[in-house]
């Protein structure tokens, strides 16, 4: 009898760290290091940048409803002020790393950033 008990213990412990780990993978997911190869150019007119998330430079394209986003770019150097100030209103391009699909954005709406172009000029870039 306890040895029963003891193997549906182990079971239960089991199925929890399972489930653990999953859900992790779900929530944090991977992010891979941008590259020609992973990376797609998305062009538009830039209506708002703003800060977002942690530490997070998020920029609005107008037409666009989806959500790119410089991860912990604050951290990395971005000057918000100065980054909203050249970008809003101008045409840029940004080059948003392709992501495979996550329960917890199916229709892909949430970007990361690995590039931004104004013009000739590169603003930021994590290649």
């Amino acid at each position: 009898m306890q040895t029963t008990l003891r193997l549906r213990t182990l079971g239960f412990m089991a199925a929890f760290a399972l489930f653990a780990l999953a859900a992790y993978v779900l929530v944090v997911g991977f992010v891979p290091r941008p590259t020609v190869e992973n990376t797609d150019v998305i062009s538009g007119r830039v209506s708002r940048v703003k800060n977002g998330g942690v530490n997070d430079v998020v920029i609005t394209l107008e037409g666009d409803n989806r959500i790119y986003y410089i991860n912990r770019g604050l951290e990395r150097g971005v000057d918000l002020n100065r980054f909203a100030q050249q970008l809003e209103g101008e045409q840029i391009e940004l080059h948003v790393i392709q992501l495979m699909w996550s329960p917890l954005d199916p229709s892909r709406r949430v970007a990361p950033v690995g590039r931004v172009t104004l013009g000739q000029k590169v603003l930021f870039t994590d290649f």
